[in-house]
């Protein structure tokens, strides 16, 4: 049995990846939409939508609930990380390195990725030579 390499790679970033799908409702309960928090900023959130594609969000936008939620998440992760917090460490050589050079599988294509806020936990390296 062949695996083809994007299929490797898109298993190993869902296996890899820190998000949990959740369900976000409309302030108004109106809408909902199945989406992973990727990142809170002040009055913002970043959510990987069902789709596949990224957006971000007004926090005001959401429930009482989710506003909770994406605050705790927030807070927990700076808990956990204490570099991932406003006052962060210098980055390091790895980071300056791959800024302006990471790509990210869209489903259909790599495109090129500039992460907002904090970089990724984990990296995945390919290279490919042809003799």
């Amino acid at each position: 049995m062949r695996i083809s390499s994007s299929t490797l790679a898109a298993l190993f970033l869902s296996l890899t990846s820190g998000a949990q799908a959740r369900t976000w409702t409309s302030a108004d309960g109106a809408r909902t939409m199945e989406a992973d928090l990727l990142s809170v900023s002040e009055n913002q959130v970043r959510l990987r939508l069902a789709t596949g594609g990224e957006n971000s969000f007004d926090l005001g936008l959401f429930s009482e609930a989710d506003r909770q939620f994406a605050t705790d998440w927030q807070a927990q992760r700076r808990q956990a990380s204490p570099a991932a917090s406003d006052d962060a460490a210098p980055q390091g050589d790895l980071t300056r390195e791959l800024t302006g050079k990471l790509v990210k599988w869209t489903g259909r294509r790599f495109t090129r990725y500039a992460p907002e806020g904090e970089m990724p936990q984990y990296y995945i390296l390919y290279f490919a030579a042809s003799w």
